[in-house]
């Protein structure tokens, strides 16, 4: 892995213009490995990553694609994917997951020359983006758009081929809009301060949209992060859980941005499949007394991968619709950081610093087999083995050995890995944890 800051951004050019492959004899790659290091150097809050290959992944196995979502996840990184397919066929599916997931989009290339295409719309993805909707499927595709949209972009994939140049993009008062990019599969719309009210993505006949995204770029007033509440009883302490539990009522918590310019008594939302498609719709969200930024509502937990559709009006009459970057699941496990060396920090005279993780199991009484890695030094469990009854909690006691030349790490941010995983349920979880090298 090779990081240059934004100052050393021809040396950066000059390393990869140097770069030469040698070796190897086999298609696959270790790409799963290659953006899991990426997103380890602590890439700037929002930044989408941007993953160019014409092979498919060596090293995607179920524990490296969750690894990965979650480091995703931490710091708002939309995955998109320029894939060539030199020497395989299809998409890589763990490409797929992690797309949809993190709200990123999949490009197929049948060309060398179709990558120049996409330099402006790299471009405009590199400025704060939120999500307005996303899906997979259909011909004919609407979208809500409100005055705070300032720069519209749109990427598709379609089902056919050749067929990219002939999608419209078609504004409320019916005037059609041209791709600005199109190839083999795949096509790009952007609009610099769209007109407010409902827009119509149109593909020929008989070609559907393998999937979609539609943001907002720039100036983004409009937007909301969920979190979910768990207790155990009613008598329990009420914790944030970055998943909601399997088989609970979820209270599920949205801090709003831009709050100013909405009218806070038409807020609801739908919760959404991968595809697109409703789970549930117009769920009351309720302002929360003295916090006006912060509303809640209860639903049953899904069964299946979702997202959420925060929708409403904004006090000028024009109504709103925002979807949540990252996917959720539902979990029977809930991992929590109780404390991390004193106050996320672990000091390099000390050899060790101190760890506990909550850990609370809704399975049936299952053993559990507890590990944890680190990024420096190393990590000690005890006991490594833990057995859990339904319904209780625990608490995982961890120590960090920092790494001999620990001075030499002075301001440097270790990241910890804990998993859980089930001997008979064979449920998996991982829970992620930072800490600064301080003197």
């Amino acid at each position: 892995m090779t990081y240059k800051s934004e100052s050393e951004r021809q040396q950066f050019v000059s390393s990869i213009s140097s770069l030469t492959a040698s070796g190897g004899g086999d298609c696959p790659e270790l790409a799963f490995k290659g953006m899991i290091d990426a997103l380890k150097f602590q890439p700037q809050l929002g930044s989408p990553m941007f993953v160019f290959t014409d092979a498919s992944a060596k090293d995607r196995t179920q524990s490296n694609i969750e690894e990965l979502k979650l480091l995703a996840s931490n710091v708002y990184a939309t995955i998109n994917f320029f894939v060539k397919n030199e020497c395989f066929s299809g998409t890589d599916p763990g490409f797929v997951e992690v797309a949809s997931y993190t709200s990123g989009q999949i490009f197929p290339l049948q060309t060398d020359s179709e990558i120049e295409k996409f330099k402006d719309y790299v471009e405009d993805s590199l400025k704060d983006s939120v999500i307005i909707e996303e899906g997979k499927g259909g011909s004919s595709i609407y979208l809500t758009l409100d005055g705070e949209v300032t720069l519209l972009l749109i990427s598709l994939e379609l089902t056919q081929a050749n067929q990219a140049q002939n999608v419209r993009l078609v504004d409320p008062y019916g005037q059609q809009y041209l791709p600005i990019i199109s190839t083999t599969y795949s096509c790009i719309f952007k609009e610099r301060y769209p007109i407010p009210g409902k827009w119509q993505l149109k593909c020929p006949h008989g070609v559907e949209a393998k999937a979609y995204t539609a943001k907002s770029a720039g100036n983004n007033t409009i937007d909301f992060t969920p979190y979910f509440l768990h207790s155990e009883n009613e008598t329990s302490p009420v914790l944030s859980v970055e998943t909601p539990v399997k088989g609970e009522n979820t209270t599920t918590m949205l801090q709003v941005a831009g709050t100013d310019l909405l009218d806070p008594n038409s807020l609801s939302m739908d919760v959404v499949n991968e595809t697109g498609s409703i789970i549930r719709n117009d769920i009351k969200v309720e302002p929360m007394e003295n916090a006006k930024s912060i509303f809640r509502c209860t639903m049953k937990t899904p069964n299946s991968k979702f997202k959420i559709r925060l929708k409403g009006m904004m006090k000028n009459g024009h109504n709103f619709t925002r979807l949540s970057q990252v996917s959720f699941k539902y979990s029977s496990i809930v991992l929590l950081t109780m404390r991390a060396g004193y106050e996320y920090t672990a000091t390099v005279g000390n050899n060790t610093a101190p760890v506990y993780v909550y850990f609370y199991s809704k399975s049936e009484t299952d053993v559990y087999n507890v590990t944890a890695s680190s990024t420096y030094g190393s990590m000690q469990v005890n006991p490594s083995s833990v057995r859990l009854m339904k319904g209780t909690n625990t608490t995982l006691s961890l120590q960090h050995h920092l790494p001999n030349n620990a001075q030499h790490f002075v301001g440097k941010v270790v990241t910890i890995k804990v998993a859980v995983s089930g001997s008979i349920s064979l449920e998996r979880k991982e829970h992620q944890i930072k800490m600064m090298y301080v003197r």
